[in-house]
């Protein structure tokens, strides 16, 4: 099992796993029109077209596993991912959540598929239970993703139609077993001391990882958008769900793109900051886990290279999978390192484990 497919490779995550894997795999790369500017000699590259269907049932045919990077996840990932698991293929989405999970329940016993291998959901879920796993009761998760860079625009596209299908609910939390309303900002500091307005937002992935640790409460808070960003892409809801069209979502996103530049300027980074409270045995522990990355692609693309790894080293049966069920964070040390990824905690167990560097207290 090591003829690997990257659909999308122009793009900044696929291009990020291309580069990661092509000393250990076969590499078969896609791009849509225009060819990368830069190409490894080691790997395949193919023109392929993800819309049209016998272009892309050809290259799923010619390959073990298939990671899906191409485009809006939200636009494409359903054909893409039934034809891939149709072929008894291994299928891996960066994103594709529950709402995608609930579509491939037919093709579900014929494959084996892992969603929400990226940054966010992925590496956040994947933290949260290498920090609960510490504990022998675990009573509160905190946790939030900073991303410090102007986004691609399908990446903003993602965005905006994740909203319309369901991926997450602002101004929600978990708490004694059932989610609760709280519309409430709340100022945070990240990892270098830096101001955030949030809010509290309710994804799938808290939801999974609180009803398998039962902790008291499990908060994720998000940054709260400016108002008029807010304003684009409620406009650019509106005009989608009249008529349907992508090209209403993508103008929107270029708006977006344009004012995020604006606001951050140069500046690139990314953070995910967690935070875990309970208890090993009768005394009481605070376990705080920090990733930085130049981009957030960057974390996808780990996350994306471990699982394929994970799948090929361990005998996993057909079916539908996420990140944090496939891999453990400590498995993903060598490619964490490879990716310049910082990683800081302030659990001395840690240090040896993933090589994070260890510091007295943290939190958010």
């Amino acid at each position: 099992m090591d003829n690997i497919g990257i659909l999308g490779s122009t793009g900044e995550i696929g291009k990020r796993v291309v580069e990661l894997l092509h000393k250990k795999f076969t590499i078969k790369a896609t791009y849509h029109q225009k060819s990368p500017s830069k190409m490894i000699d080691q790997v395949k590259y193919f023109q392929v077209d993800v819309e049209k269907k016998q272009e892309l049932q050809k290259f799923i045919e010619e390959c073990d596993i298939v990671v899906n990077c191409a485009g809006a996840s939200f636009l494409t990932s359903e054909t893409i991912a039934k034809a891939t698991l149709e072929a008894g293929v291994v299928y891996i989405d960066p994103f594709g959540a529950e709402s995608l999970e609930k579509k491939l329940i037919e093709c579900k016993d014929k494959g084996l598929a892992v969603l929400s291998s990226g940054c966010f959901p992925g590496m956040t879920g994947i933290l949260m239970c290498v920090l609960c796993e510490t504990l022998d009761k675990v009573n509160e998760i905190y946790g939030i993703h900073i991303d410090n860079q102007v986004p691609s625009l399908y990446g903003i596209v993602d965005f905006i139609l994740s909203g319309i299908k369901g991926f997450g609910e602002s101004g929600c939390y978990y708490y004694k077993g059932s989610k609760k309303r709280d519309k409430n900002y709340v100022e945070i500091r990240d990892y270098e001391n830096n101001e955030f307005m949030t809010q509290k937002y309710y994804t799938a992935e808290i939801d999974r990882i609180a009803k398998k640790y039962k902790p008291e409460s499990a908060i994720w808070y998000a940054p709260v958008l400016s108002d008029e960003i807010m304003h684009i892409m409620q406009k650019a809801v509106w005009s989608y769900m009249d008529s349907k069209e992508i090209e209403v979502l993508k103008q929107c996103a270029q708006q977006i793109r344009q004012i995020v530049s604006k606001e951050i300027g140069i500046k690139r980074n990314c953070e995910i900051n967690i935070t875990v409270i309970g208890y090993v045995q009768e005394e009481k522990k605070k376990k705080n886990i920090v990733l930085k990355a130049q981009n957030s692609s960057d974390i996808s693309a780990v996350v994306l290279c471990s699982v394929i790894e994970s799948i090929i080293n361990k005998k996993m049966k057909p079916g539908i999978y996420y990140a944090p069920d496939i891999v453990a964070f400590h498995e993903m040390k060598s490619i964490i390192a490879a990716s310049k990824i910082q990683v800081y905690c302030n659990d001395e167990i840690f240090k040896n484990e993933i090589g994070a560097e260890i510091y007295e207290e943290g939190y958010i």
